[in-house]
């Protein structure tokens, strides 16, 4: 069990029976149901292709990886095949990690012997009564307040633990999720209290990167200026639309809650458009002709800009927008009035601003 096949180059390990040091790490499994299978081990550097690929052979669902690491990686391990739909996510880390679990559960796996993995398998043991309590109450119509209570809950519980152990990477990964679920202040104190390393890991700089964006775009302050081309290839000017209100409004064709608020930001238009209003609407699109067959579609009779960049999208990078929907009103000033404007709130805002 100590042969393993390397299917992706730049390995930050060296795979090897190795001596022990501070960087050695060996990793233990038991998965039922595994039999003599492949085990694969695919580890993930933040966003970034390709994955490092590593493979054992299971014995009766046994299994080791042995080698080293300098730094704490996220890692998924594969049973059978590579394109199996079966995974388990966990830490690589230096020391001795020991897996248990059987192969149609994977969600249940445990993870333990290192310090991250332990945080994890806590943490996603407590989050598992509360998820399962939330999809029993989604099956009866009238237990929303609850659900959204639970839901604050696991954000409370997050935020708690993120003060607690500033130094784990379960926390760097709650405040991934938490950054644009949160107050941008209480974002930043988080973010403020993780350790170095963890601030300088791709998801440190990510998250750190999304805070700046907010910064930007905080409620009363400039609207950030941009030029581009329409969708017919005319230049767009925010700074040449002072004086208006305009809805900056960031939208995609595959995105369903997009399509669903695209019927209030029409009727805005109409009611608005004679009265000092206007729309520019930013697509995270890739595809140009589902872009425009969703403009023509939707009715959506305004200006139209998108680089098909899907989240690379400059202008959505520079008002740090993910997800979508989303969309900021600026005011005549040029200044930010509101942001996150969806259904019905589109229109009593814009009606407490234009008369």
């Amino acid at each position: 069990m100590k042969n393993f096949t390397v299917f992706a180059g730049g390995l930050l390990w060296l795979i090897s029976a190795g001596c022990a040091n501070d960087r050695s790490y060996e990793i233990n499994g038991s998965l039922e149901g595994a039999g003599n299978d492949s085990v694969y081990l695919v580890v993930t550097h933040g966003r970034q292709l390709p994955a490092d690929t590593l493979r054992t052979v299971a014995v009766n669902g046994v299994f080791t990886f042995t080698g080293e690491t300098d730094s704490v990686q996220n890692v998924t391990l594969v049973p059978g095949s590579i394109q199996s739909r079966k995974f388990f996510s966990f830490y690589l880390e230096p020391g001795d990690i020991r897996l248990s679990g059987h192969v149609d559960s994977m969600d249940h796996i445990r993870a333990n012997g290192t310090y991250n993995n332990d945080l994890q398998t806590q943490v996603r043991q407590a989050e598992t009564k509360t998820y399962n309590e939330i999809r029993a109450l989604a099956q009866q119509p009238g237990n929303e307040v609850r659900i959204n209570d639970l839901r604050e809950q696991l954000n409370n519980n997050r935020i708690s633990f993120i003060r607690q152990h500033p130094d784990a990477m379960v926390s760097l990964m709650h405040l991934y999720v938490l950054q644009d679920r949160v107050p941008l202040d209480t974002a930043i104190a988080l973010f403020a209290r993780l350790a170095p390393p963890l601030k300088r890991s791709f998801y440190g700089r990510f998250i750190d990167g999304r805070l700046a964006a907010r910064e930007r775009v905080r409620i009363g302050n400039p609207a950030p200026l941009f030029d581009a081309l329409d969708v017919n290839g005319n230049p767009v000017s925010l700074a040449a639309l002072k004086g208006k209100y305009v809805l900056l409004d960031f939208w995609a064709s595959w995105c369903v809650p997009c399509r669903a608020e695209n019927p209030y930001v029409v009727a805005a238009y109409e009611r608005y458009k004679n009265k000092g209003f206007t729309v520019i609407s930013v697509s995270l699109d890739h595809d140009r002709n589902k872009w425009t067959e969703a403009i023509e579609k939707d009715h959506l009779n305004w200006t139209h800009i998108s680089e098909l960049k899907r989240f690379e999208e400059p202008i959505a990078q520079l008002y740090g927008v993910q997800p979508i929907p989303d969309n900021f009103l600026i005011g005549p000033e040029g200044k930010i009035l509101a942001a996150k404007l969806r259904g019905e709130e589109l229109e009593k805002t814009l009606a407490s601003f234009i008369q």
